[in-house]
């Protein structure tokens, strides 16, 4: 049961929808799509749509629909505290404490900077389970490490299926492995600094870098955020083959924005693509081979596997006599599953 002391009324309902819809006029990323929330969210505001509504849960999660509704951008949401929350205090949109920022590097530190799990699968398939993107400065040393670790490998399956994002700059660095020379990746739009910044890949890199084999990238319908913008990165580049579920759909970069003490908005504000999503696409990426996500790891191991087979060929083994035989068992016996 709600307590009487936060329920909304008609005074308490308008605050927060003026609140939002100034913050979204004048940041989010695409200023088209926000003329049209403005105009949709105030239209049913002063049609008193939202009259019956008193609980501020259910008032967060009405706004929340109709923002992504319009935005097909699912990063686009209002939230709800019942517990009363002060505005946070006026400082530099870019600027965070030193202590703040060193309890970051810390906690990414205790997880290996989202590097779950590395391995070697059967046929030299090089697997690495990423679980989130941390900040690049941080981890450039640990990066360098597993990218020479799977340097060797025929091919490498990239599973983000448990990844809900993190860093732009660990994309930038991360995907800049997987191509020999420099690529242009796309420009950066960002609505708050009213820039366009081209980004490109870092021709230059410690470690060994992953070219000229085969990669296929895991996802699910959990992928999200920076996990969407590097495989999107791949995906343009058609670096990579993407197997699992169409992702979260939440690819822009944004930030929250304090609007009550009951209610914040989250507002994308910068991000790659040059156009929003029309009202007939689905947000998120759209794999290349869509399986249940439970079955991606299966099919990626067995796709990755006919790549080493066809790679070899008919050319002379020797050394590689036996990777050619670990690699038709492990495919055969994929087969037959």
């Amino acid at each position: 049961m709600i307590n009487e002391e936060f329920l909304l009324d008609d005074a308490g309902r308008r605050q927060v929808v003026e609140q939002l819809l100034s913050k979204v006029k004048d940041h989010y990323l695409f200023a088209d799509v926000a003329e049209e929330i403005v105009r949709t969210l105030q239209s049913d505001l002063d049609g008193k749509v939202y009259e019956a509504i008193t609980s501020g849960s259910v008032f967060a999660q009405v706004l929340t629909e109709q923002l992504r509704m319009i935005g097909r951008d699912r990063h686009l949401f209002v939230s709800y505290s019942e517990q009363p929350q002060p505005e946070p205090a006026k400082k530099e949109r870019h600027a965070v404490a030193d202590e703040e920022v060193e309890q970051w590097r810390i906690a990414e530190s205790v997880r290996q900077f989202g590097f779950e799990r590395i391995e070697r699968l059967a046929g030299n398939i090089g697997y690495l389970d990423l679980r989130g993107f941390a900040e690049a400065r941080w981890a450039t040393e640990t990066v360098m490490w597993v990218m020479n670790i799977l340097g060797n490998t025929s091919a490498l399956i990239l599973d983000l299926r448990q990844n809900r994002g993190g860093w732009p700059s660990m994309v930038h660095l991360l995907v800049s492995y997987f191509f020999a020379d420099e690529v242009h990746l796309g420009e950066y739009h960002s609505r708050e600094d009213h820039e366009v910044r081209q980004y490109r890949t870092f021709p230059y890199l410690a470690g060994a870098k992953y070219v000229n084999k085969p990669v296929y990238l895991l996802v699910s319908r959990q992928t999200f955020s920076a996990a969407e913008g590097f495989a999107n990165h791949l995906r343009a580049q058609k670096r990579a083959i993407i197997i699992g579920e169409t992702t979260g759909g939440g690819i822009y970069i944004g930030r929250p924005f304090y609007l009550t003490p009951h209610f914040q908005a989250w507002i994308s504000t910068g991000g790659m693509r040059s156009e929003p999503l029309s009202a007939d696409e689905e947000p998120g990426i759209v794999p290349d081979i869509i399986v249940p996500s439970a079955e991606a790891l299966t099919r990626a191991h067995a796709e990755a596997l006919k790549s080493v087979l066809d790679i070899l060929g008919e050319q002379p083994y020797g050394a590689l006599i036996g990777l050619k035989e670990e690699a038709e068992a492990a495919y055969q016996k994929l087969a037959d599953l």
